[in-house]
């Protein structure tokens, strides 16, 4: 910036201006987390868990670790509904509640009966839930075993779509969103409880439930001074508090 400039009065900037690219928009604002103090930092490989300082309301900091992040979390509750690892059945608790198989198997007279089916996934296991591709590029089965129509066209009727002029994407009007929720609702419940992503339809539905473990006062322990085979070795002396 030249002495002329400096010394010549403000200009008014509109947000044309800054559109135009005539003068850059510098914005300040002070943020803070909508849900208690957590703040989540990148982790990486290399360095381990990242341990960042929460402010509290004396002035303070604390040192803080995500233990499990709320992803990492919705998997853990979405494990519990089911009978086991191994075991994809609801547990009983459970009976009845909406959730969508991927099955397999070989077809009898163009039908694939309940005897022959081998369940592959369910939206419970799928990290994508209902929008994953295992069950949006397979068929739907009649209940008579009768393979029907792709399941991504039964959802496109239920949601009330409309098709982007390239035919390849599409999008809710906004009057049919509820179509979207009570879709899902009536298909796959636990995928509004932890929320879902269809990215070729524009539809992000965020979870319901948040969940996440926090290690409060954590340190580090360098690892070449001690080696004990427990999370302790990582994340050093911390307690840990559940929400």
């Amino acid at each position: 910036m030249s002495d002329a400039q400096k010394s010549s009065p403000p200009k008014k900037i509109t947000p044309s201006d800054v559109l135009r690219g005539e003068s850059p928009l510098i914005l300040t604002a002070t943020l803070e987390p909508i849900v208690g103090d957590r703040f989540q930092p990148a982790g990486f490989p290399e360095i381990g868990h990242v341990i960042y300082k929460a402010p509290r309301k004396d002035g303070s900091t604390e040192s803080v670790c995500i233990v499990d992040s709320a992803a990492s979390m919705a998997n853990h509750l979405e494990t519990v509904c089911q009978r086991g690892a191994h075991d994809l059945d609801l547990v009983d608790a459970l009976q009845g509640m909406p959730y969508i198989r991927c099955v397999t198997g070989d077809l009898v007279d163009g039908k694939l009966p309940s005897e022959k089916r081998e369940t592959i996934v369910t939206s419970l296991t799928e990290g994508h839930r209902v929008a994953s591709s295992y069950f949006l590029d397979g068929a739907a089965l009649k209940s008579d075993g009768v393979k029907g129509d792709e399941f991504k066209n039964d959802l496109k009727t239920r949601f009330g779509l409309v098709l982007a002029n390239d035919k390849s994407k599409a999008h809710p009007p906004p009057e049919r969103w509820w179509n979207v929720f009570k879709s899902i609702f009536e298909i796959d419940p636990n995928s509004l409880v932890h929320g879902v992503l269809f990215p070729q339809w524009q539809i992000k539905i965020p979870r319901a439930l948040t969940a996440h473990l926090e290690a409060f006062g954590a340190a580090r322990r360098p690892l070449w001074r001690e080696v004990r085979p427990t999370w302790q070795d990582d994340l050093g002396s911390a307690h840990l508090r559940g929400r």
